[in-house]
């Protein structure tokens, strides 16, 4: 019998600069192997709306300018906050618009967790570092804390530092 998948994170960027920090937060969640969690990615903020069928939690990862680099933002969706950072998107829409969207169409599920880093300057151009390395692994390990309080009740999650992330 399969593995029914209630909970969903998915990293929203690309592989490109600072715009891969969604990608990288999740590609780190991915290998902490939380129980019944899937962890995705997307290009644009509007896939979301494909993945939302028959899931319980949606959790969106995510990276926006702002003047703090590096920090970390947790927030629940509806919340105006979410629509006063300063979002880019090369396709039209950004993360609020589809989220939007999709509340409009009746398509999100009750749970909506929005995880997104502030980084300075151009998303896709922005150098990475090895600072930046630890700033994601910091980061998915917040957010597996968090996850894994709100699912199991446990804490005790590590990233593989060995990564190369």
């Amino acid at each position: 019998m399969s593995r029914v998948i209630r909970r969903v994170v998915i990293g929203i960027g690309s592989a490109h600069g600072q715009d891969a920090i969604g990608w990288r937060i999740v590609e780190c969640l991915g290998r902490l192997g939380i129980d019944d969690v899937a962890c995705e990615f997307a290009r644009t903020p509007l896939e979301i709306l494909d993945r939302c069928e028959g899931i319980d939690s949606l959790h969106l990862v995510d990276a926006c300018i702002g003047p703090e680099s590096g920090r970390l933002h947790q927030l629940q969706w509806p919340d105006e906050r979410i629509v006063a950072l300063r979002w880019t998107s090369t396709h039209g829409i950004d993360v609020p618009g589809a989220l939007q969207l999709a509340t409009e169409l009746g398509m999100l599920p009750t749970s909506v967790t929005i995880w997104v880093m502030e980084c300075e300057g151009n998303l896709i151009e922005g150098a990475w570092s090895s600072a930046w390395t630890q700033r994601i692994e910091t980061a998915a390990n917040r957010i597996a804390r968090t996850k894994a309080r709100a699912v199991r009740g446990e804490i005790f999650y590590r990233c593989d530092r060995t990564s190369g992330l």
